[in-house]
């Protein structure tokens, strides 16, 4: 009886192993948002793997914020633990205000329209130390 428990207990360690290492370890991720531009933005994210901005808009609408100028944005966070999930980058739109006040909702959306997008993954945003620091530099659309 005490042999089978031990190869059980065994198997068990080993497959919990395997899942914390596939997918780093992370329970939840927590990002952090740093607004260093000269404007106020507002910004939209997932870890769902979508490449059009309509399909994040959609799905974001409980995980986006207004960050003010110098201000820094703490809860930047996936929905639930990425230990069993398949998310594997965060996709995240920064929209100034200035850009959001020029255009309409549907020409933001429908010409995909954003001051900057940010698609990392979870080693690249372990390695910036899960901090995001926007400057507001002109960077070329869609890329």
């Amino acid at each position: 009886m005490k042999l089978r428990e031990s190869v059980i207990m065994s198997a068990v360690l080993f497959w919990m192993s395997l899942l914390t290492s596939s997918c780093g370890g992370y329970d939840k991720i927590f990002v952090s948002f740093e607004n260093q531009s000269d404007e106020s933005v507002f910004i939209v994210w997932t870890f769902r793997e979508y490449d059009k901005l309509e399909a994040v808009l959609n799905y974001s609408y409980e995980f986006n914020a207004l960050v003010q100028k110098g201000e820094v944005y703490k809860n930047v966070t996936s929905p639930g633990s990425m230990e069993y999930s398949n998310y594997k980058n965060l996709t995240l739109y920064v929209f100034k205000l200035s850009t959001m006040s020029q255009y309409s909702f549907e020409d933001l959306v429908k010409n995909e329209i954003y001051d900057m997008k940010y698609k990392l993954s979870i080693s690249e945003l372990e390695a910036m130390d899960f901090k995001i620091r926007y400057t507001g530099e002109i960077v070329p659309m869609n890329q």
